[in-house]
């Protein structure tokens, strides 16, 4: 299964070091590929260096896809992350 994500960055400091270590740590707790992708760059989901890289501000909107058996698992623990942190997230995309 695939599933994208699309994200606004609503809080002040965008997906700093804290959010973003969140992020990895809830990535990587499934097996699923996941791709952070901001203004043609790309980030390994489960890697914060990859995600510091972006640079993910204010404001910003990246896409997240999500890949494999438990995507589904993966993309509502992330949604439910990045909702508490103040963004907002939607399902664009999903295929079996």
């Amino acid at each position: 299964m695939r599933i994208i994500v699309e994200a606004k960055m609503m809080d002040e400091v965008g997906l700093h070091a804290r959010p973003a270590a969140q992020f990895t740590n809830i990535a990587r707790e499934y097996k699923s590929n996941i791709v952070i992708k901001k203004d043609g760059s790309n980030a390994n989901g489960k890697s914060l260096m990859s995600i510091l890289k972006l640079n993910i501000n204010f404001n910003d909107t990246i896409l997240i896809e999500i890949d494999g058996e438990d995507a589904r698992e993966a993309a509502n623990a992330l949604c439910s992350m990045l909702i508490n942190n103040g963004n907002e997230v939607r399902i664009r995309d999903e295929t079996s």
